[in-house]
């Protein structure tokens, strides 16, 4: 699960005394090898669908690894975006611990990332690490270092099936050891923020401490089944945190988690969902979407994921529901 706000602010004061890094490979800037992914990008920018290939990764650019300490908040393309990668070690356990990530030529795309941590939870949050591949801003942008490149923010009251998720993820490891998540910390403005207005959760793979949890707290917390037009069921709870944490979960029929990270591809319509969420009451119409980030919350144990797709329909339309 993600971490109260508190914990984000001591988050942002420890990454605001490092600068982000931006590694080379070869000699060459990270501003070099993203020549090509923009030429590439172009006709995709100007359709409004941002978003990485679901082609071959290409040729590795680059590896960011953090061992016990050596690099927790290493990026790589943080300064330039829209896409830019990090590996986010936000509650490093006391005991010895490895994470990577190898980042290749068609990022997102071929994202792979590795990790190995202590075989237990750590007992306070569940979550050692978010390594994640993020798009526009992460936080809403209360960490800083935000990339030069962003996508245009999106209103919850503009929203509508046109603003999907879609991704395809194979894991390598047990899928109980840790979640996957689509973390977006949205904002009061068209922009950055100091004061995120929520924290969207999508967890396209949900680990039985945190369903266990989830449960457990529902009794006291909103919480709804909703279904998108395309047929698909989640089950939605508000957790009280600050601000308050948006859980969205794929279920079947039953009620019960749906794995997705099982190397299919699946496309989410976020934007139905969030709509919903509106006409319902649980979230504010003028919140605005301003980034996303994605990759596995790591509970224990070790394992790899591999991102062989990842995009974002980002565009507002066909709001059917409001409040």
């Amino acid at each position: 699960m993600a971490c109260e706000y508190g914990e984000l602010k001591a988050r942002r004061e420890r990454a605001a005394r490092r600068e982000p890094t931006d590694d080379k490979v070869d000699g060459y800037s990270v501003n070099d090898w993203m020549k090509l992914w923009r030429a590439a990008a172009v006709a995709t920018v100007a359709l409004g669908i941002l978003s990485g290939s679901a082609h071959a990764a290409g040729n590795l650019v680059a590896t960011i690894t953090d061992t016990n300490g050596s690099n927790p908040w290493g990026s790589w393309n943080r300064s330039v975006g829209p896409w830019w990668d990090q590996e986010d070690t936000w509650a490093a356990p006391a005991s010895s611990y490895s994470a990577a990530m190898q980042i290749f030529q068609n990022f997102p795309t071929g994202t792979v990332f590795s990790w190995s941590f202590p075989n237990e939870l750590n007992g306070t949050s569940n979550v050692y690490a978010f390594p994640n591949a993020t798009y526009g801003l992460f936080g809403a942008g209360i960490f800083g270092g935000n990339p030069a490149n962003a996508p245009r923010p999106l209103q919850f009251s503009s929203l509508g099936t046109a603003f999907t998720y879609t991704f395809n993820c194979t894991l390598s490891g047990n899928v109980d050891q840790q979640d996957f998540l689509f973390d977006a910390f949205t904002s009061d403005t068209n922009g950055p923020t100091s004061t995120p207005t929520y924290e969207i959760g999508y967890m396209a793979m949900t680990p039985s401490y945190n369903w266990n949890y989830f449960t457990s707290v529902a009794p006291s917390n909103p919480n709804r089944f909703i279904q998108t037009p395309d047929g698909n069921d989640y089950w939605v709870i508000v957790l009280p945190q600050s601000p308050p944490y948006v859980v969205i979960t794929p279920v079947n029929s039953s009620g019960t988690p749906i794995q997705q990270v099982d190397g299919n591809t699946h496309t989410v319509q976020m934007g139905s969902i969030i709509s919903q969420l509106v006409f319902l009451g649980l979230v504010r119409a003028s919140a605005w979407f301003v980034g996303v980030s994605a990759g596995p919350e790591i509970g224990l144990g070790s394992g790899t994921l591999t991102v062989n797709q990842l995009s974002y329909n980002w565009q507002a339309g066909d709001a059917s529901l409001s409040k």
